[in-house]
């Protein structure tokens, strides 16, 4: 039987016994193996991840920066949470992109009580910014 294998100078053709065409082959199927479980479970380098370092580390240099964040994420809560319960779920829905008429369908109302319940909720919002 006639056995590829791949060399630093090119694709070498070696005659062989099936015995050990089976032996190869099967040390070929172990080592692909190998190579799939360890490109899965491989340490890696944080310095490796350079450029998404806006995922992975948070994006403020300054802890002033840090301290107005989360003051801002304070005052946002603060007023999110003196709406009502239906108009927090529409500004949430609003926010996840649905239109006013496709909010008005979901809840089977009529989108000009949408549309009066978010703008209720939008002078909440300016009085607390």
């Amino acid at each position: 039987m006639n056995y590829k294998y791949i060399t630093a100078t090119g694709t070498e053709t070696v005659e062989i016994s099936e015995e050990w065409a089976d032996i190869l082959c099967q040390f070929d199927r172990e080592e692909h193996a190998l190579e799939e479980k360890e490109r899965y479970h491989r340490a890696f380098s944080m310095d490796d991840y350079e450029h998404e370092g806006s995922k992975l580390a948070s994006h403020y240099s300054d802890p002033l920066e840090i301290i107005v964040s989360k003051y801002e994420t304070t005052r946002f809560q603060n007023c999110f949470n003196t709406l009502s319960e239906t108009q927090q779920r529409r500004l949430l829905m609003l926010s996840f992109g649905l239109s006013i008429n496709e909010i008005a369908k979901i809840e089977q109302k009529d989108p000009k009580t949408i549309f009066e319940s978010i703008q209720a909720a939008r002078k909440k919002f300016k009085l607390f910014f």
